[in-house]
């Protein structure tokens, strides 16, 4: 059997032909045996755009054993495989001599997993890359979509359940990566639930990964907001009432009953435990269920020592990535800083607890405080793809399934009312 890295090089300098390497992504790293002699033919490209003839090239490699080969796809497709296998057997050797070695089992599983994610860039070549002209084609129907959509009345991505957040960014878009900050007991969950039950209404599959409660618990959680949009009787069941054991019982099952059968969207809940949900579950989740949005509440609590803010980091970073290589949104609660807010009506990205890579990582950052027993206050505070900056008032009753945007006004009255009470 012939050596693909022979074969690729015999193929280059026969039909000098250096621009379908590059531009398929190979470079001197997938070479093993034979790396010095293609590091000399790229150094010569790149110095006279030219590859060297023939003769130059057994002159300076007098014992290479030039092939007859000319199909260039032939050649880079079985140099991709070489590589891919060789690169596998690399990965399960590090994790051998990891495990071998005494390793945390978790390091090396977000290793294998990073080392996988690099490698199926390679494999895909620049199949992701989109020429000139058909990525100006893609982006004007994705622009004729949205305009016919807007003309409709319609939100352009998944809807927010904030419509002053719709109309700036157009709901949530594919691949975009969402972090929304509060401090402790400021609403970071009901804000997520709320954008959940948005989704679900438009039809949409939610995968949601709750990491401090059972899915029992957060079921009693979705159970007043669901109530109040598809219970044909309007009867909502609180969270209080189905906590305490005073829920309407038959009414309850009568209401689940008729949401299995008018409820549009799909709601996935995982109760996977703290510090054990890793970025390759997550993905694996990703790829059995295929949801249109995740959710993950939240990031601190994923697979990750207490205050090791290293690790967050690198966490955020595969959130974004796997928004980007699944073409959907994620959303993910994340701490403010003990300090945040103090002395500012809203608190920016750089108050994200941990580390300022979250807030780069995200395209949007959405920060809450709460301002009364009934109100609370909603700030953009990062939109990577338009203007940031817009505040928003919310009236704050998740156990009878409020939790919707209102007015300066109304929310001045609620103060008042909750200042007297």
């Amino acid at each position: 059997m012939r050596n693909a890295e022979q074969v690729l090089i015999s193929a280059t300098l026969n039909t000098a032909d250096m621009v379908t390497p590059l531009n398929e992504g190979v470079t001197p790293s997938w070479f093993r045996e034979y790396r010095n002699e293609w590091t000399f033919i790229a150094a010569r490209y790149k110095k006279t755009r030219t590859t060297p003839s023939a003769r130059t090239f057994k002159l300076k490699f007098p014992k290479f054993k030039l092939l007859t080969a000319d199909d260039m796809d032939y050649a880079i497709g079985e140099m991709r495989s070489y590589h891919t296998k060789q690169s596998l057997m690399l990965l399960m050797d590090d994790a051998v001599q990891a495990i071998e070695g005494g390793r945390d089992v978790t390091d090396l599983v977000q290793n294998m997993y990073r080392g996988l994610v690099d490698l199926t860039g390679e494999v895909a070549g620049q199949t992701n890359e989109a020429e000139l002209i058909s990525g100006w084609r893609a982006s004007y129907t994705d622009a004729l979509i949205r305009a016919k959509k807007r003309n409709r009345g319609a939100t352009m991505g998944i809807p927010t359940g904030y419509p002053t957040l719709d109309l700036v960014t157009g709901g949530y878009n594919p691949g975009e990566y969402w972090v929304f900050g509060a401090r402790l007991g400021q609403g970071k969950t009901w804000a997520l639930i709320r954008s959940a039950v948005a989704a679900l209404e438009d039809g949409k599959t939610v995968q949601y990964h709750a990491l401090e409660q059972t899915k029992t618990q957060l079921g009693m959680r979705f159970a007043p907001f669901l109530s109040s949009r598809f219970n044909p009787t309007g009867e909502v069941f609180k969270t209080s009432d189905i906590q305490h054991g005073t829920v309407d019982v038959i009414g309850y099952r009568k209401f689940l009953q008729v949401l299995e059968g008018k409820a549009k969207g799909r709601l996935i809940l995982d109760d996977t435990p703290r510090r054990k949900l890793t970025s390759l579950m997550l993905s694996a989740k990703i790829e059995r269920n295929k949801p249109d949005m995740v959710i993950v509440d939240y990031l601190g609590l994923m697979n990750s020592s207490p205050g090791d803010w290293t690790m967050v980091a690198a966490l955020s970073a595969d959130m974004k990535e796997m928004a980007t290589t699944y073409g959907i949104p994620m959303l993910v609660a994340n701490q403010l800083n003990r300090t945040a807010g103090i002395g500012v009506k809203s608190a920016g990205p750089e108050a994200l607890a941990g580390a300022d890579a979250i807030g780069q990582d995200a395209d949007g950052v959405v920060t809450l405080k709460r301002e009364s027993k009934r109100t609370s206050s909603m700030y953009l505070a990062k939109y990577r793809h338009g203007e940031d900056g817009n505040r928003w008032m919310m009236h704050f009753d998740p156990n009878n399934g409020i939790f919707d945007e209102i007015s300066e006004d109304k929310a001045m009255d609620l103060r008042d009312q909750d200042d007297a009470a």
